[in-house]
């Protein structure tokens, strides 16, 4: 299962637009040697939003880019200092567009909690990971 961390910002212009950027870095562990992929990437965001009481769905666009890095052991470990000599590791920028679905429950008009679902589409798309991801998140409004 991939983890990661990120965050957003948002200015709300008039009653159902937002703008803003967001920014994530989320790491896919391989076996149990320390093997790993992990992406980092950011961009402009544009999403539409309707209140609805103390729901707020939302569908938006981020348009961006990041880094994908890729380190794989086929033997050895992680966890020492012995030279692995079956290994690769690579690196790739990427341009990338994600769309996205969510909504937001407002526990307090200045906490709120956030479920989204997005599909990062890494251009090129040479080794990038790319589909849909799901997050679940805290949301500090003013």
């Amino acid at each position: 299962m991939t983890f990661g961390l990120g965050g957003v910002i948002r200015f709300h212009i008039g009653n159902h637009l937002r703008l803003g950027g967001e920014g994530y870095v989320s790491t896919l562990r391989q076996m149990k040697n320390g093997s790993y992929i992990r992406t980092s990437w950011g961009g402009f965001l544009v999403d539409g939003y309707w209140k609805f009481r103390r729901w707020q769905p939302y569908v938006g666009l981020t348009i961006g880019g990041g880094r994908s890095s890729s380190i794989l052991l086929f033997d050895g470990s992680s966890e020492d200092w012995t030279p692995e000599t079956d290994a690769v590791m690579h690196n790739e920028t990427f341009f990338c567009i994600a769309p996205n679905i969510g909504v937001e429950f407002a526990l307090t008009p200045a906490v709120h909690l956030t479920f989204k679902t997005d599909w990062l589409i890494p251009l090129p798309t040479r080794e990038t990971p790319s589909g849909a991801r799901l997050y679940l998140g805290v949301v500090f409004a003013h």
